[in-house]
């Protein structure tokens, strides 16, 4: 006996169900009334597609702030170094306000944030120098428009 491929039997296969379904359909006749051999018609409406809208994408963020001093002060040829770490800056804040948000639509977005810190700090010594009062205020704002260049699901 002869092998047939199996593309040959699928073909079969496929005419077969193909013949039995011409044959079922065309056995039942419709009725006067609309009906097919006691079943109803079944009336299908077919609707506009949907129209997908992208989501709004909201972030909201509090950066952080970390900054240190380094350098030479001086006056009329008397320097002195100095250098202030982040801890000892952050033990002398009295005021820190950080935000970060962003709003996304499809390639389009805006973003911004804001920062304010008000921090004081002070020394004492002996000599031409007794006393010392140092304060910081840094206000820092920023605002952004984009558009994205290519759009993806990664990004």
């Amino acid at each position: 006996m002869a092998k047939i491929p199996h593309s040959l039997w699928r073909a079969r296969l496929c005419a077969s169900v193909l013949i039995a379904l011409v044959g079922t359909t065309k056995a039942q006749s419709p009725t006067p009334s609309g009906t097919v051999a006691g079943k109803e018609e079944a009336k299908m409406v077919e609707l506009p597609p949907a129209k997908t809208t992208e989501p709004w994408q909201i972030t909201v963020g509090a950066p952080g702030w970390l900054a240190n001093v380094t350098g030479t002060t001086g006056f009329h040829g008397v320097n002195s170094d100095i250098s202030v770490d982040v801890g000892q800056i952050l033990r002398h804040i009295n005021v820190i306000y950080s935000f970060a948000g962003e709003v996304r639509r499809d390639r389009f977005g805006v973003s911004g944030d804001l920062l304010y810190l008000n921090g004081q700090a002070g020394a004492s010594g002996t000599g031409l120098v007794s006393k010392v009062d140092l304060g910081l205020q840094q206000f820092l704002g920023e605002f952004f428009g984009s558009w994205r260049v290519v759009q993806g699901p990664r990004g």
